[in-house]
């Protein structure tokens, strides 16, 4: 992913991550995540539930049974945990503050690791604990809050200043935090679990991407069950609307703020347009624009190559057409559209129709490239380019130029400007332009079978089932 500002620019490829200020664009530096925070938030009351167990078990001595099932208890934990911190981590999201102060990133050991930049340098400033594995973060413009969004379909909300003061005064309370935990009962501390964040608002299936809009006033959610949520910030649970209308899973959302209107992309190949009320303003099916291209998906599979309707699923979404991302230049008023595993990059103008707004029937612009696309974002007048080549990322920028009805996208590269020098700098670092990690591809588990694929997999069972006792009624035979 790779997200940018006037200030800075962040890049990771799942592994590692790096961030370059334009003040000094030839100099790179590496964001390290801490590693001695390597227990998740269940980890940690796992340990308190231990703790308080023990103290118990001191006053029944002569229960020995029992003593016995928490000691094997407590070794398979233990052993999870070993294996768990050996296990490589993984950046799943991360997010730049407007102004370039604050970076936030959330990885794969159920962690938010907050950073503060100073004078072209970042300090860790918390790093807290979170009860699931995040799928999207952002930070409020004040820098005063960062919200997580998880795959459970919950949001939580962390207090910057709190979070600072907590991590500052830690090694002076843990003592005391210790003798706290041994003399408080085990129901207490289950209501504790979520200390480090707050709970902010939560939807019924996995969250994909939030959104702040409107002076940060309102808060946008999307989910993978077609729905968009609008609720108040920081009262989520207050609700506002919800835009309804998408057929497949949300997965990008962007927002235009001079206009107040709200843009989604989705797995139904549309983009739909929506005003804070949300009311409808226009959709634009962006399949008939895609260049023809051997490399695109197929849209025929063959479902005869497995049984497994699992598999068949997975199949018919890698031969779906889908947007993967979009991402808004407000200044120029162009929507960029990113379609999955596809080289070209999509770019429309947004138009006034009467008293609503529409996007053109046209587009005005393909940005075509050799590679994939994997991520893509757009700050200021720069639109910043992640393509995914066979061995290695290729990161990339263009100035956008528009005039009227068309745009010139202009690399970079062509200029002597500080965007210019970041991206040389950043084609010099091998080891952050390693291709990630498949499993960080949040796409395929997106999708969902069909009725008729639901059907195809019991119907799958039960044969097996059948077929397994035939076999064994046979084997009795012959004994």
């Amino acid at each position: 992913a790779i997200c940018a500002n006037q200030e800075c620019v962040l890049l990771t490829n799942g592994k590692t991550a790096a961030v370059i200020h334009f003040r000094s664009s030839d100099q790179i530096e590496f964001l390290e995540l801490p590693v001695s925070n390597n227990k998740s938030l269940a980890d940690v009351v796992s340990e308190k539930d231990q703790k308080v167990t023990k103290k118990q078990d001191k006053k029944h001595e002569g229960d020995r049974q029992k003593r016995q099932k928490e000691n094997i208890t407590e070794q398979a934990q233990k052993k999870d945990s070993e294996e768990r911190t050996k296990s490589d981590n993984h950046i799943l999201a991360c997010a730049l503050s407007s102004d370039g102060h604050l970076i936030a990133v959330c990885d794969d050991r159920k962690f938010l690791h907050v950073y503060k930049v100073e004078d072209g340098r970042c300090h860790i400033q918390f790093s807290s604990p979170l009860v699931h594995r995040c799928t999207s973060v952002t930070v409020s413009k004040d820098n005063q809050h960062v919200i997580v969004a998880d795959k459970s379909g919950d949001a939580y909300v962390f207090n910057v200043m709190e979070q600072v003061k907590g991590q500052v005064s830690k090694n002076s309370t843990d003592e005391a935090s210790l003798s706290e935990v041994q003399t408080t009962p085990v129901e207490c501390q289950h209501e504790d679990r979520n200390k480090g964040g707050t709970l902010l608002l939560g939807h019924h299936s996995m969250l994909i991407d939030l959104l702040l809009v409107d002076s940060d006033t309102l808060i946008v959610t999307c989910d993978r069950d077609e729905k968009i949520r609008i609720s108040h910030f920081p009262d989520g649970y207050n609700i506002q609307t919800f835009c309804l209308g998408h057929t497949q899973f949300v997965i990008s959302l962007a927002y235009d703020d001079a206009r107040k209107i709200l843009m989604s992309g989705s797995g139904d190949a549309t983009v739909r347009l929506w005003d804070l009320h949300g009311h409808e303003l226009h959709q634009k099916n962006v399949l008939p624009d895609i260049p023809a291209d051997d490399s695109l998906p197929s849209t025929e599979m063959n479902e005869a190559q497995t049984d497994n309707p699992m598999e068949v699923s997975v199949g018919r979404f890698q031969s779906q057409t889908t947007i993967q991302q979009i991402s808004y230049c407000s200044d120029h008023q162009i929507l960029f559209v990113v379609i999955y595993k596809c080289p070209h990059i999509l770019a429309y103008k947004l138009t006034d129709a009467g008293d609503s707004c529409r996007l053109t029937t046209q587009l005005i612009s393909v940005l075509k490239g050799q590679e994939n696309v994997v991520s893509i974002c757009v700050s200021y007048h720069v639109l910043w380019i992640v393509r995914q080549g066979v061995s290695r990322l290729i990161v990339s920028a263009y100035r956008i130029q528009s005039e009227a009805d068309t745009v010139e996208l202009v690399p970079v590269l062509e200029d002597a400007s500080n965007e210019s020098v970041a991206v040389q700098t950043f084609s010099k670092q091998e080891v952050l332009l390693e291709v990630p990690p498949t499993l960080l591809d949040l796409m395929p588990s997106l999708w969902k079978p069909t009725f008729q694929e639901d059907i195809k997999y019991e119907n799958s069972v039960k044969r097996l089932k059948v077929e397994s006792e035939r076999d064994q009624d046979g084997k009795r035979h012959k004994r």
